[in-house]
């Protein structure tokens, strides 16, 4: 990706470091890599780690189904005790986590010159008119 899209890329792929950190590694241990801005090289790689991500939420939200206020304990790498944390927290914690991140990007871009469509509220019509990737082919 050129040197212009670097500061998105580097945005983008932290949403699904936090993901993967929160409710890959954390809750459901998996061993889920980390995203490196430099690896990703054009739209649709991005596409595919965030499909990747979507798949990986789906298999938390499956696991804990009707159990969200279980407590977890694991060892984190930022303190000597374990920490102890339910699932609703960190999907809770992962979703504010996405939207900081969003709200990174559009004012980047608007910092760039560029004008991003409204991602307030998108209806299901207007994700469908955005799932239609032009670029693939």
């Amino acid at each position: 990706m050129g040197t212009a899209g670097a500061p998105f890329v580097t945005f983008m792929s932290m949403s699904p470091n936090a993901i993967k950190a929160g409710i890959g590694r954390f809750a459901l241990e998996t061993g889920e890599p980390k995203v490196k801005a430099s690896d990703v090289t054009d739209v649709n790689e991005m596409r595919t780690i965030f499909e990747r991500v979507d798949q990986l939420v789906f298999r938390f939200l499956d696991e804990y189904d009707e159990r969200f206020d279980e407590k977890i304990s694991r060892k984190v790498s930022w303190q000597e005790e374990e920490e102890e944390l339910s699932p609703l927290w960190l999907l809770t914690h992962t979703i504010t986590h996405e939207f900081h991140h969003k709200g990174q990007i559009v004012t980047l871009a608007r910092a760039l010159g560029y004008e991003p469509v409204d991602t307030d509220l998108l209806t299901p019509s207007d994700i469908n008119c955005y799932l239609d990737y032009p670029e693939k082919g």
